[in-house]
């Protein structure tokens, strides 16, 4: 728990040590590139003229949606694999208390059971 509230602490140090200094850096670059620039839209007949710097904000947006959108596609065969991992362990341990409770049935009914039986769950942690 302590582990926890340590590495929020460091996390909030690392946003203040980094964050607000590129923060800072976006500020100035933004002001400082305000001239208007030309974007033709090739094939399209038209052109806009937004600041620079909503172009390269512009750009690097689209840009970090590519990534974005690539790293989601690229991590769809893991997500996938997972997902049928945790079916098949949902249902391996179905079929794993089915047979334990197969196998108590088994043994009550057997004579001489209820020592083997004790024992057994004696070493399973159910009884002290």
């Amino acid at each position: 728990m302590a582990s926890d509230y340590c590495r929020c602490d460091g996390l909030k140090l690392l946003f203040w040590i980094l964050g607000i200094p590129l923060i800072g850096a976006i500020v100035a670059f933004a002001t400082s590139n305000r001239a208007p620039v030309t974007l033709d839209l090739w094939p399209f007949p038209f052109a806009i003229e937004p600041p620079a710097y909503a172009a390269v904000f512009g750009a690097t947006f689209i840009g970090f949606l590519a990534g974005a959108v690539y790293a989601w596609i690229w991590a769809a065969k893991k997500r996938r694999r997972a997902r049928a991992d945790g079916h098949r362990t949902k249902f391996l341990e179905r079929e794993n208390e089915d047979l334990r409770k197969q196998l108590a049935a088994a043994e009550v009914h057997r004579p001489g059971a209820a020592g083997a039986m004790e024992a057994r769950r004696l070493a399973a942690g159910e009884i002290d």
